[in-house]
């Protein structure tokens, strides 16, 4: 069991910059979760103990915020595999690989390139976050069996359409949300992250 922590170090983690996102590959997030707001980290905290998370996947690395995040707040966690092609995300995997060792596995490519047939206990989703991005990731995550399913950016429309389109707005799925406020170049914007039990 792994000791979680009531702040997040991203000190570590390289520092995006307003040119880092490739538009060949799509839409990224508008700004960042809050990582230091403590409602976010106990929701994360208690999702990674209730559902005893040892496995996930990360469709999006981006900068390694997310990742760290899980890799300190899930007290189970053996091992995360995050991917992104994103070529600025290269850096946060080696970041991250260098401060947590073989509990990382970094992957430049896209969710459509991934191997079939991988189990794990949970699947983040915050990739690209138009057109049919969102619901084919959802379609890759149902493949891989998990526990539940997270996903990111639930207020942006084509995300939104995505949930609905797999039902996962559906009570069955017992769906989680946590509302919360990000902060990026001087705007504030509301943000949804959603858990769905599968």
């Amino acid at each position: 069991m792994y000791e979680h922590s009531n702040k997040i170090d991203i000190s570590f983690l390289p520092v995006p910059d307003k040119d880092q996102h490739d538009p060949k590959i799509g839409m990224q997030g508008w700004g960042y979760l809050p990582y230091d707001d403590p409602r976010l980290l106990e929701w994360v905290s208690s999702i990674g103990r209730d559902y005893h998370i040892r496995t996930m996947l990360e469709i999006g690395t981006f900068a390694g915020y997310s990742a760290t995040m899980f890799l300190e707040q899930f007290d189970y966690l053996e091992k995360i595999v995050t991917i992104d092609p994103n070529n600025f995300s290269i850096g946060a995997g080696k970041a991250l690989k260098d401060k947590y060792g073989d509990r990382v596995e970094y992957k430049q490519i896209k969710s459509g390139e991934l191997t079939k047939g991988q189990i794990y206990d949970l699947v983040f989703i915050d990739g690209n976050h138009t057109k049919d991005a969102p619901h084919n990731d959802i379609l890759i995550a149902m493949s891989m069996n998990p526990k539940i399913i997270m996903m990111d950016n639930i207020e942006l429309p084509d995300v939104q359409r995505a949930v609905k389109r797999n039902g996962l707005f559906d009570l069955k799925h017992d769906p989680k949300y946590l509302y919360y406020t990000s902060e990026h170049r001087g705007r504030r914007q509301p943000g949804i992250l959603g858990v769905f039990n599968v």
